[in-house]
């Protein structure tokens, strides 16, 4: 390296740049200089996320939260017609309600009556609500030209209590215990009209694995 060093000088014709370049090549590196260049570089840490970035994430996420509890008034079920549909076991499937919109983001509903035929069997309830959660997705997909959407299915559980004294008791009123579970698939996104079908199932399959591991703990 010095020799190629020394030929690059001797062939300059400056004279005065010759002795520049020799004076920096002859100054001494110093030794706190030389101990920097021999440690490993280490990775940079990242910058966390804004606290105020954070709280609004953390907003938006909330506001779309199932866990919040939604009225019937706003789902569109009048109390008074729960009644007739338990006699009438209907067979009309629920009809999907925009409840929620802030932006791009959109929380879709379709509740189930009591009595209906669909209400008790999450499978069945699944597959025969797939045709209008395609066609859904299909108008989301032509609007926006790419979707992610996330499966969530409510179920409201009982179960009878653990003692068995208050089971096999005659004169008294069975005590059921009730719970209201989300069944969540992982966002799926779609980009073209085909993949509608493969991601839809994959995502009914995630919620029924997570309906029977719930279940089987129960």
């Amino acid at each position: 390296m010095d020799e190629y060093i020394d030929w690059l000088l001797s062939s300059s014709q400056d004279p005065t740049l010759q002795s520049i370049v020799r004076n920096i090549l002859d100054e001494p590196i110093p030794e706190a200089v030389k101990k920097r260049l021999l440690e490993p570089l280490l990775p940079q840490p990242t910058a966390s996320v804004r606290k105020r970035k954070l709280e609004k994430r953390k907003a938006l996420l909330q506001e779309f939260d199932p866990l919040h509890t939604v009225t019937r008034r706003k789902l569109g079920v009048n109390p008074g017609e729960l009644l007739p549909l338990v006699t009438a076991k209907q067979t009309k499937l629920p009809q999907f309600v925009l409840l929620k919109e802030a932006g791009l983001v959109k929380d879709y509903r379709a509740a189930v009556p009591i009595g209906h035929q669909l209400e008790g069997d999450a499978l069945v309830f699944l597959n025969a609500m797939t045709p209008s959660t395609t066609t859904l997705i299909e108008k989301e997909l032509n609007q926006l030209r790419g979707v992610k959407f996330t499966l969530v299915l409510v179920a409201k559980l009982e179960k009878p209590p653990a003692n068995v004294e208050q089971v096999c008791d005659e004169n008294t009123e069975p005590h059921m215990l009730r719970t209201t579970a989300y069944f969540r698939s992982e966002a799926q996104p779609i980009l073209n009209s085909g993949d509608i079908a493969q991601k839809l199932n994959e995502a009914n399959a995630k919620v029924l694995k997570r309906l029977d591991k719930f279940t089987n703990l129960g």
